[in-house]
C-alpha cells in the first residue's frame, strides 16, 4: 500500500529553517545515524521549540484527512534524522504497538522532508510483505509523507550517494474513542 503524500506542506524556506536549527544539535545515535530526539513523551515537552507549530500543523492535517478528533491524535515520538553519504535504511515497518489497550490503530508514521539536495536516498514503499514491487520517491524539501507503520506499509531508504537527506520523523497513535466523535 502506498503512502499519503502532501507536496508543499512546508515552504522550502521553512524546511531549510528547521533543518538549520536542528542540524547543529544532531548527535550520532546507536545506529550510527545523526539524530535529535525531540521527545519521547509527547508534544508538551517541546512547547516553545521551533518544531511545535509544525507538529500542530501535522496533527491538523492528519485529523482532517482521516476525519479524526485532533485531541485523539497522540504523538509518541519525534525524531530529526540525517542520512549522509553511504547511509540508508533497510527494509522495515515502523509499528511499535499501542499503550496497554488504550489506543486503536496504533503505529502511524509521518515524514517531513527538510532537504532535497542529495542524490540517492529515495524512500521505497513495497506492495507486499515480501518486498516485491516497490515505488520510490525522492520528495522535495517541504513534502510530508504519512502512512500506517504496520506490516502493510513496509519501506526502505536507498543509500545516499551524495549530500545529506534530512527529515523529521513523527510516530503517533489514535485514541480508541475517536471513531465515535467528530473533528474539533
Amino acid at each position: 500500500m502506498q503512502p499519503n503524500i502532501v507536496e508543499d506542506f512546508l515552504t522550502k524556506e521553512s524546511a531549510a529553517h528547521i533543518h538549520n536549527y536542528l542540524r547543529p544539535k544532531a548527535v550520532i545515535n546507536p545506529n550510527n545515524l545523526l539524530n535529535v530526539y525531540l521527545t519521547d513523551s509527547g508534544i508538551n515537552t517541546i512547547k516553545g521549540d521551533v518544531t511545535f507549530d509544525l507538529i500542530k500543523l501535522i496533527i491538523d492535517a492528519i485529523a482532517h484527512k482521516f476525519n479524526l478528533k485532533k485531541d485523539n491524535v497522540v504523538l509518541n515520538r519525534i525524531n530529526y534524522q540525517v542520512l549522509t553519504t553511504g547511509q540508508g535504511l533497510g527494509y522495515h515497518t515502523d509499528n511499535r504497538g499501542a499503550y496497554e489497550g488504550t489506543m486503536k490503530n496504533a503505529g502511524y508514521s509521518v515524514l517531513v522532508y527538510l532537504t532535497d539536495d542529495y542524490t540517492g536516498g529515495e524512500i521505497l514503499f513495497y506492495d507486499d510483505s515480501q518486498g516485491n514491487n516497490s515505488t520510490s520517491y525522492h520528495p522535495k524539501a517541504g513534502t510530508m509523507i504519512y502512512f500506517r507503520g504496520d506490516e502493510d506499509h513496509p519501506h526502505s531508504v536507498n543509500e545516499v550517494l551524495s549530500g545529506e537527506r534530512a527529515n523529521l520523523i513523527l510516530f503517533y497513535d489514535v485514541k480508541e474513542d475517536n471513531y465515535e466523535a467528530t473533528n474539533n
